[in-house]
């Protein structure tokens, strides 16, 4: 017999869902219109729950072969070529809270309901050579680079700008669709495989940014947050840290980490050990306690 068998929730029609909860009426409202929402996850005992895990927001930076002048972790998923370097990110704490429902993955579920916080709803990257704002794809050997004196600028760049920060593709030309928003396949870019708020890595390797003989300069990568709504004279929280590990795992976990340290105000888990007083034997005038105290550390 499982869980699910011995649940009264599951034969109930569901009036609203994501992917680790869903929502009932109450059957027996105290109030009009009152509903139950209950999680996905089935445990057989709420001790199960001690180490559930915490979702993270966060964009990781790093080096793909491990290898950049020195040895480092590999982000390709190769064996790491040394210790010198590992992988930061910069991971979103607090957000602004959601008054629309969002759909990130695009599966027609959404994923955020209006009042959740946002953290991160945006992620794309794009080569330096055709940032928002390069009238034409640039190179190494351009005569004149987007941005310096006497150099033609692209006259929708601001508008570009934006339409990367919210995932909206609507009236790009070819080219900036190819540039500023990728599928898991570069060759073809069909869109059925586009989610227009995160871009794809699968199909990395393939890019020019990849292909080009000689390499280039860094990609620049687009983290953004929304919608919401503003009204005049509110503030809203956003709180962010960089968070860095010498692996990926490593990373996550100093993320988890960071997310409790913040929801918990930056206290730590643990008070300092208490001191035991006591009396000394060979001189009762005189009082001490216990060393280890003096050694403890506690988190702040």
């Amino acid at each position: 017999m499982t869980l699910s068998s011995l649940s009264p929730f599951l034969n109930k029609k569901i009036i609203l869902e994501n992917k680790h909860s869903f929502s009932i009426m109450d059957g027996f409202p105290v109030s009009k219109g009152h509903s139950l929402v209950i999680p996905k996850r089935e445990v057989s005992s709420i001790f199960e729950l001690n180490n559930e895990r915490m979702l993270i927001s966060m964009a990781m930076v790093g080096d793909y072969d491990g290898s950049s002048g020195a040895n480092g972790y590999a982000m390709s998923g190769d064996a790491s070529q040394g210790s010198d370097f590992g992988i930061v990110a910069t991971q979103l704490l607090d957000s602004p809270r959601a008054t629309d429902p969002v759909d990130l993955d695009q599966d027609g579920v959404v994923d955020i309901f209006p009042g959740e916080p946002l953290k991160m709803t945006d992620w794309h990257w794009f080569d330096w050579y055709s940032r928002p704002g390069v009238p034409q794809m640039e190179s190494n050997s351009s005569s004149c680079y987007t941005g310096a004196e006497g150099c033609p600028q692209a006259r929708n760049k601001e508008e570009i700008m934006y339409k990367i920060m919210v995932g909206d593709t609507v009236n790009l030309s070819e080219n900036e669709k190819q540039w500023h928003f990728h599928t898991p396949n570069p060759g073809t870019d069909l869109g059925t495989e586009l989610n227009p708020h995160f871009d794809s890595l699968e199909g990395l390797l393939e890019e020019p940014a990849f292909l080009r003989d000689s390499e280039g300069l860094d990609c620049s990568i687009f983290l953004s947050c929304g919608p919401f709504d503003l009204p005049v004279g509110r503030e809203v929280p956003f709180s962010f840290c960089i968070v860095f590990g010498q692996t990926e795992s490593d990373l996550v976990n100093n993320a988890r980490f960071a997310q409790v340290m913040y929801n918990s105000k930056y206290q730590g888990f643990t008070p300092p050990t208490r001191p035991i007083d006591r009396t000394r034997c060979d001189a009762p005038g005189l009082r001490g306690w216990r060393a280890r105290a003096d050694k403890a550390m506690a988190l702040r």
